[in-house]
């Protein structure tokens, strides 16, 4: 798993986690619309890296998130100055209407607020007026299937990672799939865990 680094055998080594996790979801045509993938340590390190992408490259901008969603969002925003609006998930189409301003959209699905799944949430999507960002790391943890419509235009990246389904948090295997190059995680191709990416695949086939 380590030898050769000089051949370049590592850059790869992710592709079999991306490809399986892709096929167990049921979202085979993420690789299609989302062709830039990184490996990442859970899904914060990509999350705070959408972040930092929006706070260098748009003035003023603001980061919406559904009130009661992860906590996270707020707390990574705040470190690097990036407003917080919060919308309420029982009057977001109100509140949707008020916002001005770039904006940037990030949401968890199923949702952290109370672990189910929004009925809500593709309307949401295709109103939104900036790119969002679907926060996919509690998928499997619910009892039904459901399904997830990829083809909202505005729909930006998603990140997703193993801590929640499987209960592996300290092992940090997560990634993000995006339309667009993510410099932040450029590196993750030659620096990535691959102790902690060789059981993703495992777990997620078993």
């Amino acid at each position: 798993m380590y030898d050769a680094p000089w051949t370049a055998r590592q850059d790869a080594m992710h592709e079999d986690f991306f490809a399986t996790w892709a096929a167990w979801s049921g979202l085979d045509d993420v690789p299609g619309r989302f062709p830039h993938a990184y490996p990442c340590a859970g899904s914060s390190e990509a999350i705070r890296d959408a972040i930092c992408l929006m706070a260098a490259q748009v003035r003023r901008p603001r980061l919406v998130m559904l009130d009661g969603d992860y906590e996270g969002y707020p707390a990574l925003a705040a470190a690097y100055g990036v407003e917080v609006v919060r919308l309420r998930r029982s009057h977001w189409r109100e509140e949707l209407a008020t916002l001005e301003g770039p904006v940037e959209l990030f949401i968890s699905h199923p949702s952290s607020i109370d672990g189910n799944l929004w009925p809500d949430l593709d309307a949401l999507m295709r109103a939104f007026p900036g790119p969002v960002n679907l926060d996919l790391c509690y998928l499997g943890c619910t009892r039904r299937p459901f399904s997830v419509d990829l083809s909202a235009p505005n729909l930006q990246r998603i990140f997703f990672s193993l801590s929640k389904v499987y209960g592996v948090y300290y092992h940090r295997i997560g990634g993000v799939w995006s339309k667009t190059e993510m410099p932040g995680l450029w590196g993750n191709r030659w620096f990535k865990n691959l102790f902690s990416l060789r059981p993703g695949p495992e777990l997620a086939r078993r």
